[in-house]
């Protein structure tokens, strides 16, 4: 009901318009009577405000101004008052003041009473509001049942599409999701958005989206159409930007159609919620059997095909372990760990698919900051080799070179599915050398690690020291900070110049200890023999206080 509307009753009839015609279509929600000039602690937009002008009459006119501006700006619908002994004319300064702010004034005939008024403008609001929450209940209920059916996202929209009339689509554009009732040989851009103002049963974000429309799939070539179409955004546990898009075409929603959609948008969250959970559920055992199939948790050949079968990764004959670890950039904020989560999970997956287009089928268990891959390829395709998943990887950094992000992938060798806790120790093997680097970027298989094998494998691990002259081990107890010098200089190709770089010393400094060290160690670096000895020993030293 709108102001013109509420005039035609039988308690306003009569009544006269002083001022603020422009704005006689203003919609009503609700009447109250002037007791206190506080208007902004207990009014509501769109309320008629009924006076005998007892609270306005001793207000000098600089105030009684400033009162119909905050009337205005608190978005009453109308000032209503009725003459009586207090007021017989309506002042002028009140009807100048409602003019300016444009609020609409009306006087009412002296023998109407409140109480008629009241009646007869709250009642088909409540009326209204009464079949506003039926119809919530009663798509509420249908909907209850429709779940039971356990319907797929374009069921779900056919049958909102039904309710309402117009078609419906689903978007989600960072996973690249579009279902639709409409007709699907067009396309469709959002150009523009802005937000639709709240109203009281709107209780999700809902937006004005200015559309191009193109008549076939390529938007480039196609004949330019534009629409208005609503949006509503449906928030989720995984904050993707899933959106509700009405094909209205400009059409205003009526309050059941908008109660309608609430309901359907709940249930969407519902869907979305549940299908989370379920994702979550496969996503933890997957990581579980990925987990026991390369730990040797499995005691038979049944348990291991049963695992595989599960996790779909009984094809091919073949199988490979990989081992992928981030490094995000000091760059990255540290204090959102959603946000580090969320830029590892699409790196992964942007890997993962890179992997399986390259036709290698995969199953794997993934951390915060780590991937463990179980790959299965079939006889004819290669082995996956270093140099392989270098140009593969290559692609994901180029996909992401926004993100400051390292990496250390470790490859097990080619096996079989009841071998896969061997290529599960590969990878830990290569892993832990990898740490003796220092430094990321590394991409290693098992084949790479050459020599290292030798002390990485069987009961070697625990004697390392029998491996590493008694010097080098007396050197290194004595004289930590020569050691470190003499493992930097030999990495650095016996540069001076690399070594104080990279120990943030002066040339001088180094090169007084590599004299020092000399003498302690006899130590000749024209020698090959030498320096090959040193450089393992210093390794393998590292190797063992990593065991330590």
């Amino acid at each position: 009901m709108n102001l013109n509307e509420a005039l035609k009753l039988p308690s306003l009839t009569g009544s006269l318009v002083m001022a603020g015609r422009s704005r006689m279509n203003t919609p009503i929600t609700g009447v109250m009577v002037l007791e206190a000039l506080d208007v902004e602690k207990w009014s509501r937009p769109g309320e008629i405000i009924l006076t005998s002008y007892f609270a306005l009459k001793d207000l000098p006119e600089e105030d009684l101004k400033e009162f119909i501006k905050k009337l205005s700006a608190c978005e009453i619908s109308a000032l209503a008052v009725k003459p009586e002994r207090l007021l017989f004319d309506i002042p002028q300064c009140l009807i100048e003041s409602c003019e300016e702010y444009g609020l609409p004034l009306l006087q009412i005939p002296k023998d109407t009473k409140y109480e008629t008024i009241i009646l007869e403008i709250l009642s088909p609001i409540i009326n209204s509001n009464a079949a506003i929450l039926d119809k919530h209940y009663s798509v509420h209920q249908m909907l209850m049942k429709f779940a039971m059916k356990e319907p797929s996202l374009e069921e779900i929209l056919r049958e909102l599409k039904r309710l309402i009339s117009y078609d419906i689509s689903l978007i989600n554009t960072s996973k690249g999701l579009f279902v639709s009732t409409a007709p699907a040989e067009g396309s469709f851009r959002i150009i523009g958005k802005w937000p639709l103002p709240p109203s009281k049963y709107m209780n999700f974000n809902y937006f004005h989206n200015r559309i191009l429309l193109g008549s076939s799939p390529d938007l480039a070539s196609s004949e330019l159409f534009s629409a208005d179409w609503i949006g509503v955004s449906i928030p989720n546990v995984d904050n993707e930007d899933f959106e509700l898009l009405i094909h209205n075409n400009g059409i205003l929603l009526t309050s059941d159609d908008f109660m309608t959609v609430e309901n359907f948008v709940f249930f969407l969250q519902m869907e979305f919620l549940k299908r989370h959970s379920v994702e979550q559920n496969l996503f933890l055992h997957a990581n579980a059997l990925v987990n026991e199939l390369l730990q040797e948790n499995l005691y038979s050949a049944e348990k291991v095909d049963s695992a595989l079968d599960r996790l779909h990764l009984n094809h091919y004959p073949r199988y490979q372990a990989m081992a992928l670890r981030l490094i995000l950039g000091e760059d990255s904020p540290s204090e959102l760990e959603s946000w580090r989560r969320d830029q590892s999970h699409r790196i992964f997956h942007t890997f993962l698919t890179r992997l399986k287009t390259a036709g290698y089928d995969t199953a794997f268990e993934e951390k915060e900051d780590s991937l463990t891959l179980i790959v299965n390829f079939r006889q004819e395709a290669a082995c996956l080799s270093s140099g392989m998943i270098r140009s593969i990887f290559s692609s994901v950094r180029q996909e992401y070179h926004e993100f400051s992000f390292q990496y250390d992938i470790a490859i097990s060798n080619e096996t079989n599915r009841f071998h896969l806790p061997d290529a599960g120790r590969q990878i830990l093997e290569i892993q832990r050398l990898m740490r003796l680097f220092g430094k990321h970027g590394n991409i290693l298989s098992y084949d790479d690690l050459g020599i290292y094998k030798i002390f990485l494998s069987g009961d070697n691990l625990s004697r390392l020291d029998d491996f590493i002259p008694q010097k080098f081990q007396v050197f290194s107890r004595d004289y930590p900070e020569l050691s470190e010098t003499l493992s930097t200089y030999l990495d650095a190709g016996q540069n001076l110049s690399e070594t104080a770089k990279r120990l943030y010393l002066h040339a001088k400094t180094i090169h007084y200890r590599m004299k020092k060290i000399q003498d302690i160690l006899n130590f000749d670096f024209d020698d090959s023999e030498q320096v090959l000895q040193a450089q393992i020993a210093f390794r393998l030293l590292k190797l063992l206080r990593q065991e330590d």
